[in-house]
């Protein structure tokens, strides 16, 4: 699968028949199983995690010590789907958080997926 990025928030994908198909920057297709969460108070982050391996089994996580933030790798796209889909929630009654799906880039390292 080959992906141009060109300028817009959309890249074209080549799937395996080489036959071009829009992709949204936020779709798993171009992030794998990684998803970003992110806005909560770093001490919440144990809890965040506990709460998002509920959506599935999570493989690894990356984050910075202190930090409002994790990526998530998940076992498959369907879990990082059910994840994206908790994007703005509140959870435990006062954190909200924003999902996203995170994309892998040449570093080997996720990376928010933004529009370009």
């Amino acid at each position: 699968m080959e992906l141009n990025r060109g300028n817009s928030s959309f890249g074209t994908v080549k799937t395996a028949n080489n036959s071009p198909q829009e992709e949204s920057v936020n779709s798993p297709a171009r992030s794998g199983c990684w998803v970003t969460v992110f806005g909560f108070p770093a001490a919440a982050s144990s809890f965040i995690l506990t709460h998002f391996s509920s959506y599935g089994t999570i493989l690894e996580t990356k984050t910075n010590p202190g930090s409002n933030w994790l990526h998530l790798r998940y076992s498959n796209k369907i879990e990082a789907r059910k994840a994206v889909s908790k994007n703005g929630q509140i959870l435990g009654g006062s954190i909200m958080v924003g999902v996203v799906f995170a994309t892998i880039e040449d570093s080997g390292e996720p990376e928010l997926i933004k529009p370009r």
